[in-house]
């Protein structure tokens, strides 16, 4: 008996990780439990039944979140240098004519230290 559930241990292991894996790309849980075979209620129970793994969980957000920032941040740079008087616009209003100025010299918001 400590067998089999030593198995199926290890193919929760594997497809917790299949899981995680997908969620950092994009922080999507039904996308992602799809993606592990598994259903989205299943990785609530998972959450809500194991610290360890809602750690993980939290921690594969934040980083889905950080790079898609990160994403945003460079290509409404990209869209401004590029003359979008939009992109301009909306920059000049949330983050100033100075970091305005400083994106349309060639930096991105990121190296004028302004986050998202």
């Amino acid at each position: 008996m400590k067998e089999v559930k030593s198995i199926t241990q290890r193919r929760q292991a594997r497809k917790q990780s299949l899981f995680l894996k997908q969620f950092r790309k994009m922080a999507n849980v039904s996308h992602s439990a799809q993606a592990a075979g598994v259903s989205r209620q299943l990785v609530y129970y998972w959450r809500d039944a194991s610290p360890s793994f809602a750690k993980r969980m939290l921690d594969a957000e934040n980083e889905s979140r950080d790079y898609w920032d990160d994403f945003v941040l460079k290509s409404m740079c990209e869209l401004a240098r590029e003359g979008s008087r939009q992109m301009q616009k909306h920059i000049r209003k949330e983050y100033g004519e100075k970091n305005l100025k400083a994106i349309m010299r060639g930096n991105n918001l990121a190296s004028e230290g302004i986050e998202a």
